[in-house]
């Protein structure tokens, strides 16, 4: 695998677990509301 396929998996794996996060924040709003 090339150093560029790794950045870009990683890369991937940031933007999910960011969505992730953004997602639970709103399940979270949701619940306290």
């Amino acid at each position: 695998m090339s150093i560029f396929e790794k950045w870009r998996l990683s890369f991937c794996k940031n933007v999910i677990s960011l969505e992730d996060a953004v997602n639970t924040k709103k399940i979270i709003q949701n619940v306290l509301a």
